[in-house]
């Protein structure tokens, strides 16, 4: 058989290949999830045998993405992550099998000669019996005839519905409900345990929210308070020339000031989600905002030794909160200025409504793209660094 292989350790991917080598099998072996998802999509394989936690696309993903390509060829997953939620998400996905690391080779060969037999039978025996307009479904033990047609029309509004108010939750709006009109059925009952789960989920996060800033405001006055002290030594000792406990006390101050930040821009994210902001909102021309940030951003840049560029075409107005909105420029300036390079141009655009910042900096990685839009999410480049992860959030 031709087997593809998915694992990127590099001394266990060898090992599998050569021991399938020495079974009689072919194997392909991979070390990245977007190579063997190619592969996979243009080469007939037996099976494929993944890794979950590899670079560029994990095992999940890539097995996902072949299973809404039509590859049919069966999947074991073959990883350490071991918990009932992996091996029940793995399955879900597509997977036939999941053998847990470590393992046991001959375990591994008997998996798949007991998955490729699973698969023979299968296409030997079709599981579908027809007579006129009667069909019956051996393996999902259903006979319907053309009234199934006429009761799958009928309810298929209120499956749409009940698919709308999904997509609206994993989006985030957790104040949405199905409400599904209609008989009191088994779409019904479900429609108002989803209601009900999503009504729990959002008093939770509701909660969450709270308590986040709760704590973060609680915990701003203690830290005013020490603050307060260290100005007041730092003060003492500058005028006593002490210069090695002076920089001691700088720095400490430096920390303070950026923990009061964090704090601070915890307690933003929890406004917003809770759309108390939305209280500040007001009338904003996009023209003078940007005027603004030219005014305020533009000496601090030219400090650094980079150039600000400014390109105003029809800027419109807009409602929203001026504050924030100049914070959000500000975010991405700072960002700019922190990892580009001098004599780098910072470009600023605003096009009607659409606001944009650029600079000639290393840029995101496509696969980091999404992450870096969650709290407290930085790039492995940036954890030395300055921030805490929560600007792009913002």
């Amino acid at each position: 058989m031709r087997l593809l292989v998915l694992e990127d350790d590099k001394t266990l991917g060898p090992w599998i290949e050569q021991g399938l080598s020495n079974s009689g099998h072919v194997v392909d072996l991979f070390t990245d999830g977007k190579d063997a998802l190619i592969a996979a999509t243009t080469t007939n394989y037996d099976v494929l045998v993944l890794d979950r936690m590899v670079p560029r696309l994990d095992g999940l993903s890539v097995l996902k993405a072949l299973r809404q390509a039509k590859v049919t060829a069966p999947a074991i997953f073959l990883t350490a992550l071991g918990e009932v939620e992996d091996r029940v998400e793995g399955l879900r996905a597509g997977g036939d099998d999941y053998l847990v690391k470590p393992f046991a080779f001959s375990e591994l060969i008997a998996r798949i000669e007991a998955i490729t037999r699973r698969g023979t039978s299968n296409e030997e025996q079709s599981s579908v019996l027809e007579a006129g307009d009667i069909m019956i479904d051996l393996h999902k033990r259903t006979c319907t005839r053309q009234a199934g047609l006429w009761i799958a029309r009928r309810n298929q509004a209120r499956l749409d519905k009940i698919s709308i108010g999904l997509a609206e939750v994993s989006q985030g709006q957790l104040n949405s409900r199905i409400n599904l009109p209609g008989p009191s059925d088994d779409l019904s009952l479900l429609a108002n345990r989803i209601d009900e789960t999503t009504a729990r989920l959002e008093t939770t996060m509701t909660q969450m929210r709270v308590q986040t800033a709760n704590i973060a405001h609680d915990l701003r006055t203690p830290l005013a308070r020490l603050r307060a002290v260290l100005e007041e030594r730092h003060t003492a000792l500058t005028e006593r020339n002490e210069p090695v406990s002076e920089g001691v006390l700088e720095d400490a101050l430096d920390q303070i000031d950026q923990i009061v930040d964090t704090f601070n821009a915890l307690l933003r994210i929890a406004r917003i989600e809770s759309g108390e902001q939305k209280s500040s909102f007001k009338s904003v021309s996009l023209g003078a905002l940007v005027d603004n940030v030219r005014d305020t951003f533009g000496p601090v840049i030219e400090d650094r030794g980079q150039t600000l560029s400014v390109d105003q075409k029809h800027p419109a107005h807009v409602t929203g909160d001026p504050d924030m909105i100049i914070q959000l420029f500000g975010n991405l300036i700072q960002n700019a200025l922190r990892y580009g390079a001098e004599g780098q141009n910072i470009s600023l655009v605003v096009d009607g409504t659409e606001l944009s910042v650029s600079d000639q900096g290393p840029g995101i990685p496509i696969e980091e793209r999404e992450r870096v839009l969650q709290p407290l999410y930085q790039l492995e480049a940036q954890r030395q660094g300055e921030g805490y992860g929560l600007g792009l959030a913002l």
